[in-house]
This record gives C-alpha cells, sequence and structure tokens, in this order.
C-alpha cells in the first residue's frame, strides 16, 4: 500500500510538471507556429469545418485537434499558449488513467501503476505533453480504443468492438489513417498467434471505422473541390504509402532509434521482453493473452511505420503503452521458481545504472560546454546561470540514484526505476523553470518579429518568403497582415513589396528579385540564419 501510494505521489508531481514550461514558453517555429497560423487564418475567415493555411485548405493534418484549439481560443484568446497546449495536457492526463484502468484490468492493480509511471515519465510523451502538437490526444485515442479491442478478443464482445472502432474513427481524424491500419495489422497478428478470432458479425465496426472519417471527409471535398480530394486521398495519403522505399531513411530506421524513442525505458524493456519470451511460451498460443497481446500491438505499430516513406521518432509514441503495460508487469509481478526474473532484474538495473550514467555525463556535457566548447551564435543558449543548475542537477541526482540503486536492501530494480524518473524528468522541471527565456529566444519566431515590428511600413507591405509563420504570446496585431509570399514575391497586383524576409538557404532561389534590395538585419531562429531586405 506504501509503494503504491509513492507510486501515486509520483505520478501526480509528473502531471503538475507538465504545466510548467506552458506558463511562459511561446510556440517554437516548426508544425507549432504553422498551427498558429492555421487557428488565425480560420479565426479570421470565420471558418471552422475545413481548417485553412493562408486562405487554402490546409490538408496535412485532420481537423479534430484544430476544432479543439479554435474552441479554447474563444476561452483564453487566439495569443494564450493554454489554447494549443490544453488538448495535449488533457490528453496526458487521460492516457495516464487509461494506462492505470488498463493495466489493473489485465495485470492487477500493483503492475497498473507502475505502467502508467512508465507511460508518463517516457520522455517521447511527458515533452508531447507540453506542445501544441496533436501526438499524445492520437495516442490516447489509439490506446482506449485497442484496450476495447483486447476486450473484444477476450470476451467475444463485439460491442466492445464497435466502441474500439468508434476510437479508432476518431484517432483516424486527429492525425491520419495509421489508426485503422495498426488496428487491422495487430488483429492479424493476433489471428496469425492464436489461429482463431471471434465469430459474428464484424460489418457494424468496419462501417464506423470507414462512415465516420467520411462524415468530415465528403463535405469537406464537396466544400473544397477535386484539389482537396487529390491532396488528402493522393498526396497526403496514397502518396507517403508508394515512395516508401525511395526514402532515405531504411526500413530498420525505428529498430536503431529505439534506445532513444523508448528512453530512458530500453534496457527494462529488453529484460522484460526476454522473460516474456522465455517465460511465457506455454501462453503463446492463449487468445488475448494480455503481455503476448501487447508484444504484437508493438509490432503493430513498428511495422506499418516503418514501411512507410516519413519517419520520425514521435511516431512511435503510440508503441509507448503497451511497452509501459509489459514494464508494470515485469516490475511488479512475482517471479516463479527456476525462472530467469533473477538474472534478468539483475540485467534491468545495470541498464538503469548505465542510463543513470549517461543522464551524469549529459550534466557533465552541458556544464563543460558552457561557453567553452560552444563558439558562434548557438553558444548564447548555454551562457545563462540556470544552465549550471541544470547540468549540476543532472550529475548531482543521477549520481544520488546511482548510490540508491546499488545501496543494501530489498527492491533494488524499483528503487533503479524511481532514481531514474528523478534523474531524467527533476532537471528538465528547472530547466523550464529558469531557461523559458533564452529557449524562446532561439526556438521561437519573436526574433524576427521583433525585426519586423521595428520596420516603418505597412504590415501589407511585408513579404516572408520560406519563413516561418509568426505567433508570440504578445504578438502585434498589425503583423497579422504581412504575406506569405511564393517564389513570385510580388503582390496580387504586382507590386513589390518594401520589407522581404527569407531563410538564407532559399535566399537562392528568389535572387533575381533580391537584386532590388538590401540587407537591413539578420536573426537566428532554430539554428538558422533569416535575412531581413528593403527595396532600395
Amino acid at each position: 500500500m506504501k509503494r503504491r501510494r509513492l507510486l501515486q505521489l509520483v505520478l501526480s508531481l509528473l502531471v503538475l510538471s507538465a504545466f510548467l514550461s506552458p506558463m511562459r514558453r511561446e510556440l517554437y517555429v516548426g508544425d507549432e507556429t504553422k498551427y498558429g497560423e492555421v487557428i488565425r487564418d480560420m479565426r479570421s475567415a470565420h471558418v471552422f469545418f475545413v481548417p485553412i493555411l493562408n486562405g487554402e485548405p490546409f490538408s496535412h493534418k485532420p481537423p479534430i485537434h484544430f476544432w479543439m484549439v479554435d474552441a479554447l481560443t474563444h476561452i483564453f484568446g487566439l495569443y494564450s499558449l493554454w489554447s494549443f497546449v490544453i488538448p495535449s495536457l488533457a490528453a496526458f492526463i487521460l492516457l495516464l488513467g487509461v494506462m492505470v484502468r488498463m493495466t489493473g484490468e489485465m495485470l492487477g492493480r500493483d503492475a497498473a501503476w507502475w505502467s502508467a509511471l512508465a507511460a508518463g515519465s517516457s520522455l517521447l510523451i511527458w515533452g508531447s505533453a507540453q506542445t501544441a502538437r496533436m501526438d499524445v490526444s492520437f495516442a490516447l485515442a489509439l490506446t482506449a480504443g485497442i484496450w476495447l479491442v483486447y476486450r473484444f478478443l477476450r470476451d467475444e464482445d463485439f460491442q466492445a468492438l464497435l466502441m474500439a472502432s468508434v476510437l479508432i474513427a476518431v484517432a483516424t481524424l486527429i492525425k491520419g489513417p495509421m489508426a485503422p491500419i495498426m488496428a487491422i495489422v495487430l488483429l492479424l497478428l493476433e489471428w496469425g498467434r492464436t489461429r482463431q478470432l471471434p465469430r459474428g458479425n464484424y460489418l457494424p465496426a468496419i462501417a464506423a471505422t470507414i462512415v465516420l472519417p467520411l462524415l468530415w471527409v465528403v463535405p469537406a471535398i464537396v466544400m473544397r473541390g477535386n484539389a482537396f480530394a487529390r491532396e488528402i486521398l493522393v498526396k497526403q495519403t496514397v502518396g507517403r504509402a508508394i515512395s516508401t522505399w525511395v526514402h532515405e531513411a531504411p526500413p530498420w530506421f525505428y529498430l536503431l532509434r529505439s534506445p532513444l524513442t523508448l528512453f530512458p525505458w530500453f534496457f527494462l524493456l529488453a529484460a522484460a521482453v526476454l522473460v516474456l519470451i522465455r517465460e511465457r511460451r506455454v501462453e503463446f498460443r492463449r487468445r488475448a493473452d494480455p503481455l503476448w497481446f501487447c508484444l504484437d500491438w508493438i509490432v503493430a505499430v513498428v511495422v506499418p511505420y516503418s514501411l512507410m516513406s516519413s519517419k520520425l521518432d514521435v511516431y512511435m509514441m503510440v508503441a509507448i503503452p503497451p511497452v509501459a503495460v509489459l514494464l508494470g508487469w515485469f516490475v511488479a509481478s512475482p517471479a516463479p521458481e527456476s525462472s530467469l526474473r533473477p538474472a534478468a532484474a539483475r540485467f534491468a538495473v545495470a541498464g538503469n545504472a548505465l542510463t543513470l550514467l549517461l543522464v551524469a555525463s549529459c550534466g557533465v556535457a552541458l556544464l563543460a560546454a558552457r561557453g567553452r566548447l560552444l563558439k558562434g551564435p548557438d553558444a548564447a543558449l548555454f551562457l545563462p546561470a540556470g544552465v549550471r543548475v541544470v547540468g549540476i542537477a543532472f550529475v548531482v541526482i543521477a549520481g544520488g540514484g546511482l548510490v540508491a540503486t546499488f545501496a543494501s536492501g530489498v527492491g533494488r530494480l524499483e528503487r533503479s526505476i524511481l532514481a531514474l524518473v528523478a534523474a531524467v524528468i527533476v532537471p528538465l522541471v528547472i530547466a523550464a523553470a529558469t531557461l523559458i527565456g533564452p529557449i524562446n529566444a532561439v526556438a521561437s519566431s519573436t526574433p524576427l518579429i521583433a525585426v519586423l515590428e521595428r520596420q516603418p511600413v505597412a504590415p501589407e507591405s511585408i513579404a516572408l518568403y520560406s519563413c516561418p509563420n509568426l505567433w508570440s504570446r504578445n504578438f502585434p496585431r498589425q503583423l497579422e497582415r504581412v504575406r506569405y509570399a511564393g517564389p513570385d514575391i510580388r503582390d496580387s497586383a504586382g507590386r513589390w513589396p518594401v520589407i522581404v524576409a527569407t531563410a538564407r538557404t532559399h535566399a537562392g532561389e528568389i535572387a533575381p528579385a533580391l537584386a532590388r534590395y538590401r540587407q537591413i538585419d539578420q536573426v537566428r531562429m532554430i539554428g538558422k540564419w533569416f535575412d531581413v531586405y528593403r527595396l532600395r
């Protein structure tokens, strides 16, 4: 009971820690500022059903995330970060609740709390919970849906399958058609493993999975026309699949990246899978065995994404819930006699200790890099005093964790896990409290906003070419009217802009036009240079 309460306390602190950075940070250059522009365009054009970007339908992502953010802007405002991060924060909290309930149903309450801790302290999930992206919401919907698939297989409950199909359809409308693909692959893997599936009427579940997304897709196509249909059905869906084998990342990309994507639980997972394969071979053919089901779940995520052309670490977030279930079982379940569990536990402790050493070495590197090893404009990020505090926290907490891990007494594995959670999360929380200002200065669009705000010209006379979308907490409202130009930087009336800003790496694409201009400023964002020009 005391251990369970300790885990509940740690989980509560994890949730609270995710609320710290949104209090001060900006939307960061990339998808976040792009999504900020999508919401701004939706609000200014009074458009809701089909999200737009620069006046055109935004086809890269489905609409549910943008609907949620747009609704929140009516409560918190367009330039409040809470409007953008509350969907991820809420999904993070709900996902932890799902992990407790799902793992408790599968394996018991003790495993449930360890499983939720593993999921919540995964850097991929914990970090994404503080962003304006839709990845955690997608993971929540898909995890809840696959939990119901497990119930369907276990109890032959077609009502559970229908509910699962609704959640999978919701996941599709959050991030795209990979959700039903992974669910189908999982069912095929379960059928191949057990040689059986429940017999009954699958048609309602299939219909729900297909029809619910079409309730948005069909009206959207009717509203936006054939070009939009080709964009979402061909380029954004089929196009990604048919270019699979020409992508520079090989199919084994995610296997090679697994120590990073599963950080800090890679070694613990390796121990759990080894024990599962050796000790539970008898249950291999048993339908809806929770552990083999979770292993199939992981494979159902890794294989389809490995065959797709677009490969990003964040895609593996949906594999972390089944990983966390396996970790909860490994830590909490009693070891059978004559098992290799003690040896695997020793391996897991050694792996956690190695990870603690890696965390401590990151702290040492951070201290060493502070103004000495790094040169140039990016070195400024390492100069604030807070960097020293974060580096010391990495070293001290990881070092204390190593001492606690190898101290005498029982529960060495549990101690190493809690020490690793503290060593990874606490320094990052300190960074969120002390370094948000310097991080905003290099990762957000505020440097470019400051330069443009100083220009004594009408916003309509400013053109941005290959530049990030602009967003900040204190965004100058007049800059809402700047233009995002194509290779022809002139406006619709053929007039040349007075001010042009462009990424330096893409300036050559508009070099003939830039001959009319002189450079007046430069800024650095996300490690790249952007130049600002004025008409001669």
